[in-house]
């Protein structure tokens, strides 16, 4: 696996353990609680085990005569069972399925279908954040509640809940980045 994307990886799934990287070594180094550091080298060793099984991918021949390749792509908020149908859907001749274990779809596509699926899953991956009120502190400074998977967390602009920053509170809506993807939640949503 590549340091950077490990750092990247491990700054969504355990944004408090904080990342040295060494290029040069190839080595990322971590620091933080040990119940942190635990869900990082967890989720460290999941991926490394899914991208070395990802290259030993098989190539059949459809009907057709196209090159499928069998292949996986994770899933990290959205409902994966939801995200599997919304990927058969759009791609209705070829099969995928939702691996609970490891939160991926795997399926069999053409490697240009693959390069697709992969921006499509990217582009649907949402969080399903709902927020449930907004306050104003004594300073007269936004709050916003926000909820997701039945935890709810206050938070203030520059925050981050689970990897997405609080860019902006407003008076209805919140509105957070994650890489130049910006999501903007509504009250009621």
């Amino acid at each position: 696996m590549e340091v950077e994307a490990a750092q990247r990886l491990v700054s969504l799934v355990a944004p408090s353990v904080k990342t040295y990287a060494d290029h040069e070594q190839n080595l990322l180094v971590l620091f933080g609680l040990t119940s942190d550091l635990d869900v990082a080298s967890k989720i460290l060793t999941q991926y490394d085990q899914k991208t070395f099984s990802a290259q030993q991918q098989t190539v059949e021949t459809s009907e057709a005569g196209e090159a499928l390749t069998t292949n996986a792509v994770a899933v990290f908020y959205a409902d994966g069972k939801e995200m599997v149908e919304l990927v058969r859907r759009r791609w209705p001749l070829r099969d995928f399925a939702w691996d609970e274990q490891t939160e991926h779809i795997v399926g069999q596509a053409t490697a240009e279908e693959w390069a697709q699926i992969r921006v499509f899953v990217v582009e649907n991956d949402l969080p399903n954040f709902i927020l449930k009120g907004g306050l104003l502190n004594a300073q007269g400074e936004a709050r916003a509640l926000v909820e997701y998977k039945d935890i709810t967390t206050l938070v203030k602009t520059g925050d981050e809940l689970h990897g997405w920053k609080i860019s902006e509170i407003g008076a209805d809506q919140v509105e957070l980045d994650l890489d130049g993807r910006k999501l903007i939640i509504r009250m009621g949503r």
